[in-house]
């Protein structure tokens, strides 16, 4: 039973979610906006370590950014790890209020992360972008 005011959705596993009503309108604006939030299909995923795989489906809230960061990237509409190593630096400098600072953390954060999983950041960096944009070959 949901409560009023409130939207319950079925996802592909069974399992199913609620949504306050007026953020649901918000989800599906955003989505078909931006179809690029499906890129994270098994196959694209399979050819990274699976570890990894695993990080670049999560919410960027993982990384631990500071909340300007965080919610600068939570304005451009970059909720998951993998959205995020989609953009490159100029990509992310285009971006409002993005700085050098910002992109500093950024680039830190991420580059440890690839560090951990052994993943070239340059590399995933173009795959995911080439992705985004569906310029891969």
């Amino acid at each position: 039973m949901t409560q009023a005011g409130a939207t319950r959705i079925c996802l592909d596993d069974g399992q199913s979610l609620t949504i306050a009503s007026n953020m649901l309108h918000h989800v599906l604006g955003t989505l078909q906006k931006r179809p690029d939030r499906l890129f994270l299909d098994p196959s694209f995923l399979g050819t990274l370590p699976r570890d990894f795989a695993d990080i670049t489906k999560k919410s960027i809230s993982v990384l631990e950014f500071s909340l300007r960061t965080s919610e600068l990237l939570g304005k451009d509409n970059v909720v998951n790890v993998a959205e995020l190593l989609s953009y490159s630096e100029v990509d992310l400098l285009k971006m409002p209020h993005v700085g050098k600072k910002s992109l500093n953390e950024i680039n830190s954060v991420l580059k440890f992360v690839c560090y951990q999983h052994q993943v070239n950041l340059e590399e995933v960096r173009k795959k995911f972008r080439d992705r985004r944009l569906g310029t891969e070959m």
